[in-house]
Formats: structure tokens, sequence, C-alpha cells
């Protein structure tokens, strides 16, 4: 028994330490087990807890127990909430690389369509999301729905995590109306199975209320927010994240509501949570500080937006690169405030910024780019690049017609900023028709009492001003205000500009002291709200100044323009002096222009009053800095339509600095003051067309490389092929609007292209920059060098009651002021009378206006040729109809026509006459004349072109304007295309080779859209042509003609620009570099032009200048005509602008051939003779 027991213990023994043995790896991996998970479990909490650099540091603490222990599905799972910890801290990087290893896993130990590798898919979706990788997230959230939906049915919890998931996504993509539908399905299945008031729930309250604040429905996007506020309060606590972010969200959208001391309230509320769970400054408090920036900026406290954008810069900039979408909306209000500071190239800056980042990551018609684009436009509409700013906001309009529709404020905020550049534009008509339109979705929206409202009030009540109907002007504007008022207080800077507007009305109707007070009470506000340097602080004291001008308290007045100087410098510079004008010291060119020449004129009245001549002088100084201004201004423009209206807008500065030196003149009769003037009278001269062509040269001569003029020519033939694509899209009956878009697209990034071709050329080529800005204006000495003895040079400056007429001779120098009053009535009526043939009425206005315009400086008009630049309505005005006599007589033939002492040409300004040429290769020999004629079908004659001098042997019997061409065929040398090869591909192709281009052809002016004027070539099936020239397709051709003859009704009449002259089909032929033009006022006659033209040929071939060429052709055809087509609406429809010198064109070999002969005829002759007598000699008898 003993032995048994001892057997026992011994053997119980032995398994009991063999159990202990084979137990102990057992126990320590189970150990490992549990420490892992414990590790696990924490960090859980702590990523619940939003405390994420612990969460990871424990989450990391349990992957090398799982790796040990080679448990797959937690080492996955471990990875995946790691992954999720860096997203939430937008460590990015590390986010994707943790989640691509959980994703690994999961394939390698599962099913491709295991519920595990789901969640794989959609932690992928989430942090690609969060790197603006939309598509590649969407992709991923698409591929867990198909895997949960082959596991789960379609109402399941984890199902519906997948549809949020792809409904944030085409939110994000602004496919609002498709997001809504998946939320929708969604929050369905989270009620069913979790009940209204789980954490689930509440995140599909605030993604719908996200959505509905997208598309503008805001009082629902407020119901949504804070039924979502109130479940994660409960669930998570009034002090975690979770409610910090709903705070957040409601406290953005009291900014829609204008509610921004709300607003403020919130994002402090949200900030004092995420500052107690993040550190300061951590990238979750990112939009408590833009929101609080935008808040402030609403309120119009400036500096306090600045500073709290300038902190969401700084954490933004320490997390992410630089083109994160995080960064646009801090750009984006960086923008604006620079903006709003008058800071505007800043502002294009970080709106360009914004563009870029927008551009890479939304498809072009998400109404973000479009948000950007507007703000684009008003930064170049206070820019006065106005045609830039409407190209953006029609491209913005697009964008969000495509997104959002019709009714919503962003649409109608664009719509009210084409407003503002119509009104800008003077296109009174077309900028109430906007600002109605805006109105009419505001009211919709937003209601009556709304900000965005009071702001359409009070524009549509700045036209009614212009329009002088002050009723409606203050009746909109005390609306406005009354608004403002209420939501704001007193004291806010739109309160300002309405209490400026409204002392505009008042000052108009004379009730000065009301205005006075007005504009009192907005300069205290904007002292508050802008500070002493602002360009709207500037804006406020030259309203006040105009006032007292207008009292004619001139000294007051002055002080307040001295003070309107100094308030739009650089808030980092003092000066003292008003006088001190160095230009980089100032923060809005356009303000102080304004601003200067208020000063150059007061100072003129000044003079006037105390003949003080202190006051003179210094008027001519703020000109002479003007002018400097001006031009710097210009060169930073573009755009051509822009710089069109600049010109416009330059003119009273142009007016005054030639009335001061004018009255200098009278005082002290020093010529300098006469050529400054003239000076001055150049300047303000057909800018446009100098600096176009100016650039042109500056490209072929400043050594550019191939490859960028290639590109320079390119981007201009493509913006020529897109506007005509739409100009015949919007004549078809039904236009397609998407076609047009597409278009206005293709122009929108052309122009982009080239605008920066430019500026890089400028840049890296100086040469090319000294080229172009070369900006010497000829002096009256060379002129007078140019000038032969028998020619005089004859310029108009025209104001609006007194004109400036110089005259320069080969010798001399005038000035005269003459009377306009009444003159454009009189040429308008003049032009009536000769299109209805009315010789009584006609001679009594073209002797009125020549006693007006020409009795007064014949004493100064030298010679027989008379050169004269117009100006103003002086381009409609036809000089050498003029009567120089009373005549008595009826008969046209016999009327004293200026034309019978003068032989007179056009030009657009004296410095483009005698200095700029558009220059492509000038000195190349050309052949003499191409000529095209109209045939108006498609099935004209399948003809060859033939030359003109085959043409000379074709018979007398042809059709229209054919006729005209074989008058020429036997003067001219050339080539000749009609029929069915008269078409616009032929003269693009052969244009540049030819000295003389004739173009009988029918011609349409279309004067709202000078651009869109055309001449017609025959109709062809050519699909990359159509059979129209448009002036825009001119402006992108290279046409080096000595002369360009438009032998179509009406080429030379159009549009006039102020500063520009007409804008013509002529005018683009200039802009294409033909030297001079034969141009016609009116429709011209088939039966009398080609006796013109025979006469005008045959001059030309004489070597006589092309001015008197034309002129000896209508006399010789006044002397041979038919008495019945002998007034003046037959033969002087035709006028020279250009230079006017011979053309070298190869003599006229018949005449030489002919003597040849005869001399040839009379020595054969003489032979004979010779012969015959030598013969009778010898046969004599001796």
């Amino acid at each position: 028994m003993k032995h048994c027991k001892s057997l026992f213990s011994k053997k119980f023994i032995t398994i009991f330490f063999g159990f202990v043995i084979c137990s102990v790896p057992q126990a320590q991996a189970t150990n490992d087990t549990i420490a892992a998970s414990h590790y696990f479990s924490k960090a859980d909490v702590l990523l619940s807890t939003w405390k994420l650099d612990s969460a990871i540091v424990y989450f990391r603490k349990a992957l090398p127990f799982y790796k040990k222990e080679n448990i797959q599905k937690r080492l996955a799972d471990c990875y995946d909430k790691i992954a999720e910890a860096h997203r939430k801290n937008y460590d990015l990087n590390d986010a994707l690389v943790n989640a691509e290893k959980a994703k690994e896993i999961r394939l390698k130990i599962f099913d491709s369509t295991h519920t595990e590798v789901a969640l794989s898919y959609n932690s992928m979706g989430h942090i690609l999301k969060e790197q603006d990788k939309f598509e590649d997230a969407m992709e991923y959230y698409q591929k867990a729905l198909e895997i949960q939906l082959s596991n789960f049915a379609d109402n399941d919890y984890r199902v519906a995590d997948c549809y949020h998931n792809i409904g944030t996504i085409h939110r994000i993509m602004a496919k609002y109306e498709k997001a809504l539908e998946f939320y929708d399905k969604a929050l369905k299945i989270r009620i069913n199975t979790f009940g209204k008031t789980s954490n689930k729930v509440a995140i599909s309250f605030l993604s719908i209320g996200h959505t509905k604040l997208r598309i503008g429905n805001y009082k629902t996007a407020l119901v949504y927010y804070q039924n979502a506020l109130t479940i994660i309060s409960k669930v998570h606590g009034n002090q975690s994240a979770e409610v910090a972010f709903c705070y957040n969200y409601i406290g953005k959208l009291f900014i829609r509501f204008d509610d921004f001391d709300n607003s403020i309230k919130y994002q402090k509320k949200a900030l004092s949570i995420l500052n107690n769970i993040f550190r300061a400054n951590h990238i979750n408090t990112l939009f408590c500080y833009v929101n609080m920036g935008v808040a402030y900026r609403r309120k119009g406290e400036h500096n306090k937006s600045n500073d709290y954008q300038n902190i969401a810069f700084k954490i933004v900039s320490k997390k992410l690169k630089s083109n994160h979408s995080k960064f646009v909306d801090v750009y984006n209000e960086l923008g604006i405030l620079n903006f709003k500071k008058g800071l505007y190239n800043k502002a294009l800056e970080y709106h360009q910024k914004t563009f870029n980042i927008k551009s890479e990551i939304y498809q072009k018609n998400h109404p973000y780019i479009g948000s950007t684009l507007n703000n684009l436009g008003a930064t170049y509409h206070f820019k006065a690049e106005y045609d830039k700013a409407l190209h953006h906001y029609k491209n913005a309009i697009i964008n969000y017609l495509s997104s959002l529709k019709e009714n919503h404020s962003a649409v109608a905020q664009t719509y009210n900023n084409i407003a503002n550049t119509y009104k800008s534009k003077n296109d009174l008509n077309k900028a109430l028709e906007y600002y109605f339109k805006a109105l009419k979705i505001r009211i919709k929206v937003k209601g009556k009492n709304h900000s965005h409202t009071s702001i359409t009030y009070h524009d549509i009540a700045g036209v009614y001003l212009i329009k002088k109907e002050y009723s409606n002007a203050l009746q909109y504007y005390k609306k406005a205000l009354d608004i403002q008022e209420r939501l704001y207080g007193k004291i806010n800077y739109y309160v300002s500009d309405i209490n400026n507007a409204i002392s505009k009305v008042y000052s108009a109707t004379k009730k000065f002291n009301i205005a006075l007070s007005y504009c009192e009470k907005s300069l205290k506000v904007r002292l508050l709200t802008d500070g002493n340097h602002h360009p709207r602080t500037s804006i406020s004291y030259n309203l006040i100044g105009d006032i007292h001008f207008q009292m004619k308290k001139y000294s007051k007045a002055l002080s307040y323009y001295n003070k309107a100087v100094i308030a739009n410098t650089k808030p980092d510079i003092r000066i003292s002096d008003s006088n001190n004008l160095d230009f980089n010291t100032y923060m809005d060119g356009n303000v102080l222009i304004q601003t200067l020449q208020r000063k150059g004129k007061t100072l003129l009245y000044i003079f006037k009053e105390s003949n003080n001549i202190k006051s003179l002088i210094s008027s001519i100084k703020i000109y002479e800095k003007a002018d400097i201004l001006i031009e710097e201004i210009r060169s930073s423009l573009y755009n051509r339509q822009d710089k069109i209206t600049f010109a416009q807008q330059t003119l009273e500065i142009y007016t005054g600095a030639i009335k001061s030196q004018f009255l200098l003149y009278q005082i002290d009769k020093n010529q300098q003051h006469l050529e400054k003037a003239f000076y001055y009278a150049e300047k303000s001269k057909s800018n446009t067309l100098r600096e176009l062509l100016t650039t042109s040269n500056a490209m072929n001569f400043a050594g550019l490389p191939k490859g960028v003029l290639d590109l320079e020519e390119q981007l201009k033939g493509d913006h020529s092929f897109y506007t005509s694509e739409i100009v015949k899209e919007r004549a078809n009956k039904i236009p397609d609007t998407t076609k047009i878009d597409t278009y206005n697209d293709k122009l929108f990034y052309l122009g982009r292209k080239r605008d920066s071709l430019l500026i890089a050329i400028e840049k890296e080529y100086p040469k090319y920059y000294q080229l172009k800005h070369q900006n010497q204006i000829i002096s009256i000495a060379d002129i007078q060098k140019k000038l032969d003895q028998k020619t005089t040079l004859l310029e108009f400056f025209v104001s609006d009651s007194i004109s400036y007429a110089f005259t320069i001779s080969k010798n001399t120098i005038d000035i005269k002021t003459l009377s306009t009053t009444g003159m454009a009535k009189s040429i308008e009526y003049l032009k009536e009378t000769i299109t209805a043939k009315d010789t009584p009425r006609f001679k009594e206005v073209a002797h009125q206006l020549y006693n007006q315009l020409i009795h007064p400086l014949r004493d100064q008009i030298v010679g027989d040729q008379l050169i004269i630049i117009p100006d103003g309505v002086l381009w409609h005005l036809n000089f050498e109809l003029l009567l120089t006599q009373n005549d008595s007589s009826n008969h046209p033939k016999e009327l004293s026509y200026l034309l019978k002492k003068y032989a007179v040409s056009y030009a657009n300004a004296a410095n483009l006459l005698f200095t700029v040429s558009k220059s492509d290769q000038a000195s190349k020999k050309r052949q003499e004349c191409l000529a095209f004629s109209f045939s108006d079908s498609t099935l004209a004659l399948d003809t060859e072109t033939m030359s003109l001098a085959s043409f000379r042997d074709m018979g007398d019997d042809l059709p229209g304007t054919r006729k005209e061409i074989k008058a020429i065929s036997d003067i001219m040398d050339g080539q000749y295309y009609f029929g069915s090869q008269a078409i616009e591909a032929n003269f693009k192709k052969n244009a540049n080779q030819y000295s003389i281009l004739h173009l009988a052809l029918h011609g349409e002016v279309d004067n709202d859209h000078p651009e869109n004027s055309r001449l017609l070539f025959t109709k062809s099936n050519d699909t990359t042509e159509d059979n129209s020239l448009y002036s825009h397709e001119l402006f992108a051709l290279s046409l080096p003609a000595e002369l360009a003859v438009l032998s179509a009704c009406n080429t030379g009449s159009g549009k006039i620009a102020k500063g520009e002259g007409i804008m013509s089909l002529g005018n683009a032929f200039q802009y294409a570099g033909a030297k001079s033009l034969l141009l016609s006022r009116w429709e011209i006659s088939d039966q009398t032009t080609p006796d013109l033209m025979t006469n005008f040929y045959k001059n030309l071939k004489k070597g006589m200048s092309k001015a008197m060429a034309l002129q000896q052709a209508k006399l010789s055809y006044l002397t041979t005509a038919n008495s019945h087509k002998t007034h003046p609406f037959y033969w002087s429809g035709f006028y020279i602008i250009g230079d006017t010198s011979p053309i070298s064109l190869s003599s006229d070999t018949t005449v030489f051939w002919e003597l040849i002969l005869v001399i040839t005829s009379i020595l054969l002759l003489l032979l004979i003779w010779l012969y015959r007598h030598k013969l009778k000699k010898i046969l004599k008898p001796q």
C-alpha cells in the first residue's frame, strides 16, 4: 500500500509538472493577449474622446503582441484604428500607410467580398476624401457598398454607412440632389436600426444640413444642425469635440442670416471646447478662426477679421501642403480682406491661388469655382478692367446655372456684379436689367429685409442717379439705408456708402447743405470702419470736396481733395504733403486719378477767380502727375476693351491739362505751352491702337524665340475662331446655349493664357518690354520735319462745350478754341441731308459747320493738302463737303466744297501717322493688288482665279462689283478672286502678299458690338471658315498693305469710342497693320463707284499721294458725271485715313511701247526714204 502511495505520488507529480510545463506558454500567450486587448481598449476610448496622439501610442503598444501571436484580424483592426487617429489629426500620409497595411492583411485572411474588407475600403475612402482625391474615394466607397450588399440586406446599418459616404462625395462634388438621395436612404436605415436619438442619426442630420446650406436652404439647414446638436449633446456630452463641431456649423450658418453676433458667440463656444481637447491652434480649430474672421469682416471690423485669418493661415500652413482644399477658405478670405482694403493686386494674388487649388480638385462646373470666378471678377472691376470682370462673371453664371440653378443667392450675387460692371461701362439699361434679375432672386430666397437685398436697392438707386431720376434714386437709397441700419446699426461701412450716395442725390438737386450733412455722417462712420487710410475714405473726402466745389467754395474743396490724397496712401506710409506723388505709396490708382482730376480742375477755377498764376502752375503740375499715373495704369491693362474703357475715363484729365496749358500760353505766349497742350491732345487719342501696333513691333524686333511668336499667333487665332463661333451660334433662330457656354469657356481660358504669356514675355525679354512701353509722343518739331510746304495738319480736341483746334504747318503752329455747342446735332443733320439728297438743306448746314470749324482757322492753313485728326463726334463729319461760301446755286457741281481747295485725308493721331506702323518685314517687295468681289450664292460659277491683266480682255457686260474690278484691271496688275473662289480662306491665305487690297464686298456694321461688324465673302461649304470676315478676326491677322480699299457700304462708319475714334470695320484693318484705308461713310452706289475707282487708281499710278488721287478722282467725276448723279451722295462717301504717301507701283508700259512703235515706224520710213533717194541718184543718167 505504501508502495502504491509512493508510486501514485511520483506519477501525480510527474503529470502535474508536465501539465505545468506545458501550460506555461499558453498562460504566457493568454497574458499577452490580455495586455494587447487592454491597450487596444484604452486606445479606442482615447480615440473616441479625441485624445488622438495618446490613442496612437496605445494602439502601437498593442501591435507587437498581436504580431507575436499572429492574431491577424486584431492586427488589421489596430492598423485601421491608427489610420483613423492620424486622419482625424490630419496626418494624412501616415493615415494612408496604416490603412493600406490594414487592407492588405484583411485581403490575405478574408475573401475579397468579406465585410471586414469593406471596412478597409471605407477607411481608405475617408483618407482619400481628406486628401481631396474625391474620385478615388468614391471608387472605394462604391466597392465597400458592393461588398456590404452581398453580405447583408439593403436595410442593414453597414449598408447605410456606405450610402452616407457616397452621399458625402456627391455633396462635395456639388451633386446635391444625388447627395440628398443617398443621405435619406442612410437616415431611414439608421432610424429603423438605432432609433431617432443615436449618434449615427445625428451624423446624418449634420450632412443633410451641410447640403441644405450649399443649395441655399438656410432655415432647413439650421433645423437639421439643431436636431443633431440635441442628440450629440446627450451621446457625447456638452464639452465634447462633436458638440464643438456642431457649434461651428451653426455659427457659420448664422453668417448667412446676417446674425454676426450669434455667429461669433457659437464660434467662441466651439473654440473654447476644442482648445480644452486639443493643443492650442490645432488643425481642428481652423474653421472656428476662419468663420470668426468672416463674421467680423461682415460686421465691418476688418482688422479683427484679418487677425483671425492670419491665425488660420498659420494653423493650416503647419499641417497641410499649400495646394490642399483647407487653404481655399483662408486664401479666399485673405483675398476679400485685401480687396476691402483696396489692395487689389494682393487680392488678385489670393483669389488666383484659390482658383488654382479649386481647378485642380473640382470639375469646372463646381460652384466652388464659380464663387472664385465671382471674386476675381469683382477685383478686376475695381481695377477698372471691366471686360475681364464681365468675362469672369459670365463664366461664374454658366457655372452656377449648371450646378445651383437660377434661384440661388450665388446667382443673384453674380447678376448684381455684372450690373455693377455695366454701370461702370455706362450701359445703364443693361445694368438695370441685371439688377432687377438679382433683386427678384434675393427677395425670393432671402426676403425683403436681408442685407443682400439692400445692396441691390442701393445699386439700382445709383443707376437712377446717373439717369437723373432723382426721386427714384432717393426711394431706393432709403430702402437700402433702412435695412442696413436695422441690421447693423449706424456704425457700418455699408451705411457710410449709402449716406455718400444720398448726398449725391441732394447735391444734384442743389440742396448742398443736406448733401453735406449726409457726407459728414458718412465720413465719421468711414473713419471708424475703414480707418484713416483707405480708398473708400479717400472717396468720402472727394465727395465732400465736390459739394464745396459746386458751392463755389474752391479753397475748401481743395483742402478736402488734399485729404483724399493722403487717405489713399498705404497705412504703413505717412506723408503730410498731398503733392508728394510717388505712386508706389498709394493704395488705389483709379481713385487717385479721380482726386487729381478734381484738384487740377479746382486749381484752374481758383486761378480764374484770383488770377493768381501760382494756382495755374500748381494745376499744371497736378496734370503732369496724373498723366504719368494714367500711363502706369494703362500699361497694366492687357485687354483691348478695358483699354478703350479706360481711355474714356481719362478724357476729363486731358481736357483740364490742355486748358491749363492754353491759359498759360495766353499769359506768356511761350510756344512750349502750345507744344505741351498738343502733347496732351495726342495722349488722349488712339492709345489702344498705338499700343497694339507697338506690341506687334516689339514681338517682331525683340528677338523672341519662334516658338513664343507661334504660340502668341496661335492664341490670337484661337480667340478669333471661338469668338466667330459664338457670333454664328447667336445668329441662329434657336441658339445652342451649351455650345455658346463651351465657346465662352474656351475664350476665358485662352484670355488667361495669353495674359500669362505676355506677362512672362515682359519678365523674360526686357527688350520686348522696352519696345512695347515706348511712350514717347512725337514732337511738333518732328512733325514739321515730315510735313512739306503744301501740307497742314489740323488736330481737334473736343470737350462738352469748347473744343481746341491745333494747326501745324511746315513753319508755324497755332491753337484756337472753337465753340462746338450743338455741333453733334448739326453733323447728324448734315448726313441726313446727304442721304436724302436734299441740296438746299445740305447747303445751309454745310456752310454753318464750315464757319464753326474751318473759317476761324483759314489763315493758319497752308498749302493745298489738309490732314485732319478728328475727335469725338467729328469722326462722323465729311470735312471736304463743307461749303466755303454761302452758295446761291443749287446745282451740286457748282458748290464751293472744301474739296475744291484741299486734298483732305484723316488720321487717328499724329503719333500714329508719323511714327508707329505695324511692321512685318515692311521692306519686302509685294505684288500690286489683290482684289475680291462678292457673289451671293454657294452656286456661284466654279471659277478659277485670274490675274488682273487677263481680266482686262473680258467684255464690259459684267454684274455688280465685277465692273468695279474690271475698271481697276485696266490700270493695276495683281490677282483677282471672284465667284466660288472669292472666299474668306483665300483672302486670309494671300492678303499679306500685296501692297493694295481691294475688297468690293458687302459689309455689315454692328454698332452695339463693333467687334462683330463684318465683310461678306462668297458662301462656301468650307467647315473651317464661314463667309464672314469679322472685325475681331482681323485683330489676329497681319496685313502690312500700303492701302486697303474697302469698297463696301459703311466700312468707315460705326460707334465712336471717346479717345479711340470710330470703331469701324476699317479700324480693324488698322489693327491688322494696313498703313492706309479707303473707307465709305454710307451706302455707296454701284453705278458711280467704278468711275471713281478708275480715276483714283489712275491717279495713284501717276504717282499722286493717296489723298490727292482721291480728291482729283472726285473732281473729275463732278465735271464729267450726269447732272442727276452729281449730288454728294453719289461721289463723296469715300475718304482716306492713314499714311497718304504715294505707292510705288510698276509703270504703265502701254504708252512706252506705243512710243517705241511710233519711233520705230518713223525710223523705218526714214530708212526707206533714204534708200529710195540713194537709188534714184544711182539710176539717174549721167
